[in-house]
């Protein structure tokens, strides 16, 4: 068991639909409880970054833990700073899809993610860069980039529910999509295609969710990469259905390939690409890579058994 006895916590004060307030006092009481002491770094609006690299910087000092206490987006933003800072986090989750914390583990509910901090042990987990920005989950860009952009606007207007995001995504994978016609390379294959999205995963959780297995080669793990093909709405309906049920890398409108690291290069033009859910603008060539073992995070600790 790995104990930490203070504790700041990074949290998002519009992630998830829940009371912000209640949330925030309960992870404090149960904190204390613990025996552990809580410094609250509250962050809203533009000043995530900041606020974040503050926290860190100071964890680094003082030797405590920092906390994120919010969506994937959040987990993002501080595990970028412990990994500059080189200091440990923990996760409460508290957003949409939480699947950074699903995959250790920690289920999206308060009392039993501070359980973890409180009684879990640290273990290390790979992170991927995309030029130079840290993702936990995922990175992306062309038709995700729309989904994404679409659903934070639906949910600012219906609501933070899971089920606001799922109609929103279904509506956005509907809409026509743009085609793009690059070239990828990976370790020694090239290959010139045309696609409406490419979406690169390290999550293991998510991505077998969409039937689709991380890979291993030579005991080093490596990224899975989903380039979808241009598609009819027709072609669309069955893709989707193949990931109701875990079945994509069946579908002949989706390539999937594996590989540690990887490049995109297309005419020069800066791109929209989603980071764990983020939307950020990157010149090309995009350049991929996973980076195993390089953030330290509270996951719960094995159970023994009887």
């Amino acid at each position: 068991m790995t104990m930490h006895k203070n504790i700041t916590l990074v949290m998002n004060t519009g992630s998830g639909s829940d009371d912000k307030a209640q949330a925030r006092d309960l992870i404090v009481q149960k904190l204390a409880e613990a025996g552990i002491t809580v410094k609250i770094a509250e962050i809203g609006g533009g000043n995530i970054v900041s606020v974040c690299n503050a926290a860190a910087k100071n964890a680094k000092a003082d030797g405590s833990l920092v906390v994120a206490a919010g969506g994937d987006g959040t987990v993002n933003c501080v595990a970028s700073a412990c990994i500059k800072h080189d200091v440990p986090m923990g996760v409460i989750p508290m957003g949409t899809y939480n699947y950074f914390a699903r995959d250790l583990g920690i289920v999206p509910d308060i009392e039993s993610a501070v359980a973890v901090l409180a009684t879990g042990q640290l273990t290390t987990t790979a992170v991927g860069l995309l030029q130079d920005q840290v993702f936990v989950n995922n990175a992306s860009f062309g038709t995700y980039a729309r989904v994404v952009k679409n659903r934070e606007m639906d949910k600012e207007k219906f609501g933070r529910y899971r089920i606001v995001a799922l109609l929103s995504d279904i509506r956005s994978l509907y809409a026509p999509a743009k085609n793009y016609t690059l070239r990828i390379g990976a370790g020694d294959m090239a290959k010139n295609c045309r696609t409406t999205m490419i979406f690169a995963g390290i999550n293991k959780f998510q991505m077998e969710n969409l039937g689709i297995p991380l890979a291993e080669k030579a005991g080093r793990a490596q990224m899975s990469i989903m380039i979808m093909k241009p598609v009819t709405r027709w072609q669309m309906t069955r893709i989707l259905l193949r990931g109701l049920f875990r079945q994509l890398p069946h579908d002949d409108r989706i390539e999937v390939l594996h590989a540690e690291s990887f490049t995109v290069e297309a005419p020069a033009a800066p791109l929209a690409c989603v980071v764990d859910g983020e939307i950020v603008n990157l010149t090309l060539p995009l350049e991929f890579k996973l980076l195993a073992n390089q953030l330290r995070v509270m996951a719960p600790a094995p159970t023994v058994p009887a």
